[in-house]
C-alpha cells in the first residue's frame, strides 16, 4: 500500500470522486478542484468559483464531466491543449442557475445526470433538463445501463422514457435504507451498499441481503463505497473502518486501515483500475492497494502496533515476537495467503520479545 497525503500533491485534505481516462491517467474531485496524477507528478485546475469539486465521470466526446459547490459543467482541452473548464450553468433556466453541491454525476446512454439534494440536471446534447424533489433526492446511481435515484417518500426510481418511474417503492424498502454505491455483480445483478443496512443483491426489482461471512465486523457499519475487482471479488468502503476485500461468497480477505498503512479509515470513493490496484479517495488523503501483490503489510489489532523483531513457523504455527509480546496464529493448511488468515493472533506473553529458536524441536 502507497498513500498520498496534501503534502505530497498539494491540494485539500479531502478526495471525493477517482476516475482514469485510456492512458490510465488518474483523474480526482478533491476539495481544491481537479487533481490529475499522471503516475509521476500532480496538477490541480480549480473550478472558476474556486470551491469544492465534489462528483466527476467521462462523458459523450471524451469530456470530463464535474459536479462542484453552484457549478457544473466540463473539463477538455483547449485548441492548444490546455485543459479548460466550460460551465454548463447558461444552460439552466435562470431560477436554477443557483444551487448547492453537485453531490452525484452519472453518465448513461450519451446523457449526463447531476444530482444536488433539491434537483437533478440532466443534460442531453445540448439541452439541460430539470427536475425538482418533491422532498429531496438522497442519491443517485448507474444501475446497468439506466440510472437510478433515491427520492425521499418515494422510493428508488429508474429514469426510462424521458421521466422517473417508480422501481422500488418507500413502503418496500427497509428501514432507513440509504444507497451509497452500486456495482455489477453478475447477469441482470448489482451489488447495493449502504449506510446502515449492510450490503444487498439487487436482481431486477428485488433486494436480497449479501451476507458477509465473519463475526469480527459489524455487518451494518456505514458503507460508503463498493469497487469491482478484476477476479470478480469487490472492495467495499467504510465511514471508520477503512476498507474491506471481500470475496462474491462473503469472506472478509483483507481490512485495509490505518493498521496497515492507510492515512485514516474513513473512505469517499473507491476505484479498480483493471491492473490489480485499487484508488481510495480519503477524508485526509489518497491510498493506493496493489491487492494481488506478494508482500503485504499486517498489523493486526493483537499486535497492539509492536515493532516486529522476528517470526517462526512452528508445528504448522506462526510465532511472531514483537516488541509488545509474543504472538501465536494457528496457520490453516488450506492457506494459500499467510495475510488472509482469519483467526486473530493471540498473546502468549506480555512484554518485549527479541528472539525466536527452534532448537531439539522445542520454540524458545
Amino acid at each position: 500500500m502507497e498513500s498520498f497525503t496534501r503534502n505530497k500533491y498539494n491540494a485539500g485534505t479531502q478526495n471525493w470522486a477517482v476516475v482514469a481516462d485510456d492512458k490510465n491517467r488518474l483523474y480526482i474531485a478533491n476539495n481544491e478542484g481537479l487533481l490529475i496524477y499522471n503516475g509521476t507528478d500532480w496538477q490541480l485546475y480549480p473550478v472558476p468559483n474556486k470551491t469544492i469539486l465534489r462528483s466527476l465521470a467521462f462523458g459523450p466526446g471524451g469530456k470530463l464531466y464535474a459536479g462542484a459547490q453552484d457549478e457544473l459543467g466540463y473539463f477538455a482541452p483547449d485548441g492548444v491543449g490546455r485543459l479548460r473548464f466550460t460551465s454548463l450553468k447558461p444552460l439552466l433556466p435562470q431560477q436554477y442557475q443557483s444551487f448547492p453541491d453537485v453531490w452525484q454525476l452519472v453518465e448513461a446512454d450519451g446523457q449526463v445526470f447531476f444530482r444536488t439534494d433539491a434537483r437533478i440536471f440532466r443534460l442531453a446534447g445540448e439541452k439541460m433538463s430539470v427536475y425538482p424533489a418533491t422532498e429531496a433526492w438522497l442519491s443517485m446511481h448507474r444501475y446497468g445501463r439506466q440510472v437510478l435515484a433515491h427520492a425521499k417518500g418515494k422510493g428508488l426510481l429508474l429514469f426510462k422514457e424521458d421521466q422517473w418511474q417508480t422501481f422500488i417503492a418507500e413502503q418496500s424498502l427497509p428501514p432507513g435504507f440509504f444507497i451509497t454505491g452500486i456495482i455489477p455483480f453478475g447477469k441482470d445483478t448489482s451489488l447495493v451498499s449502504t449506510i446502515r443496512n449492510g450490503l444487498y443483491l439487487l436482481t431486477k426489482d428485488v433486494l436480497t441481503p449479501f451476507t458477509i461471512r465473519t463475526a469480527s465486523i459489524n455487518t451494518t457499519q456505514h458503507f460508503t463505497s463498493l469497487t469491482l475487482l478484476n477476479d470478480g471479488s469487490f472492495m467495499a468502503g467504510t465511514y471508520f473502518n477503512g476498507i474491506y476485500h471481500i470475496s462474491r461468497q462473503g469472506d472478509v480477505l483483507d481490512n485495509f486501515s490505518t493498521r496497515n498503512g492507510m492515512p485514516n479509515n474513513t473512505i469517499r470513493c473507491l476505484y479498480a483500475d483493471g491492473y490489480s490496484n485499487a484508488w481510495a479517495g480519503l477524508d485526509n488523503g489518497l491510498a493506493l492497494i496493489s491487492y494481488n501483490n506478494a508482500i503485504k503489510q499486517i498489523n493486526p489489532a493483537a499486535f497492539n502496533n509492536g515493532a516486529g523483531y522476528d517470526v517462526k513457523a512452528f508445528n504448522g504455527d506462526l510465532y511472531f515476537a514483537l516488541s509488545t509480546g509474543l504472538q501465536w496464529v494457528p496457520v490453516k493448511e488450506q492457506a494459500a495467503d499467510l495475510s488472509a488468515i482469519p483467526d486473530e493472533p493471540r498473546t502468549i506473553i506480555g512484554g518485549l520479545t527479541w528472539n525466536l529458536s527452534v532448537i531439539n524441536d522445542q520454540l524458545i
